[in-house]
C-alpha cells in the first residue's frame, strides 16, 4: 500500500472540488496545503521539488446533466460543455475533439454511400442530424474539417462542391 501511494505521489497530486460546493468561502488552495501537510502524505513530499502546477475547471453532473438538445441556431455543443466529461480523469477536450471527428465521419459516410450521386446540403444535414438539423453553419464547419482530411493528401480534391446544388465525393482513379 505504501509503495503504491509513494508511486502515485511521485507523479502528481491534486484536489477536485465541485463549483457547486455550498461553502462559498472555501479556499481550495488552503485545502490542498492541508492535504500536503497531512501526516500520511507529508513524508512523501518532504525534500521534493515542484516541477509544474496547474488548475482545471471542469463541468460535472453525470448523465442527467447532459442537455436534451446539443445544437441550436448557430451553435453545436460538444465535449465537456455538453457534459461529455470523464470527471475522474479530468478529460473533456478529448470528447470535444472526438465528437467533431464523429460528425465529420458521418458526413463522409453519407457522401460515400451516395457516391457518385450529388447530395444536397439539406440531404446531408438530414443524414447527419436527422429530424433536428442545426440552423447554423455547423455543416460548413464539418465539411471544412472533412476537406482537410480528404483533400490534403491528394493532388485533386475528393470532395467537390457543386455550388447551388450540393456535394459529391469523387474518387481518384
Amino acid at each position: 500500500m505504501a509503495s503504491q501511494l509513494q508511486a502515485l505521489l511521485a507523479e502528481a497530486r491534486g484536489l477536485v472540488v465541485g463549483l457547486d460546493y455550498r461553502q462559498t468561502n472555501l479556499d481550495v488552495h488552503e485545502l490542498l496545503q492541508q492535504l500536503k501537510l497531512h501526516p500520511l502524505i507529508r513524508p512523501y513530499l518532504e525534500g521534493g521539488e515542484m516541477v509544474e502546477w496547474g488548475a482545471k475547471t471542469i463541468p460535472e453532473g453525470g448523465l442527467y446533466s447532459i442537455p436534451d438538445r446539443l445544437h441550436g441556431n448557430g451553435l453545436l455543443i460538444a465535449g465537456d460543455a455538453a457534459g461529455f466529461v470523464n470527471v475522474a480523469a479530468l478529460k473533456g477536450i478529448h470528447h470535444a475533439m472526438y465528437s467533431g471527428i464523429l460528425a465529420a465521419r458521418a458526413a463522409f459516410r453519407a457522401l460515400a454511400e451516395a457516391h457518385p450521386a450529388i447530395m444536397t446540403r439539406s440531404e446531408l444535414a438530414d443524414r447527419i442530424w436527422g429530424d433536428e438539423p442545426p440552423a447554423s453553419d455547423a455543416l460548413a464547419t464539418h465539411i471544412y474539417s472533412l476537406r482537410q482530411v480528404l483533400d490534403r493528401p491528394f493532388e485533386t480534391p475528393m470532395l467537390k462542391t457543386l455550388h447551388g446544388v450540393g456535394f459529391r465525393l469523387e474518387v481518384p482513379e
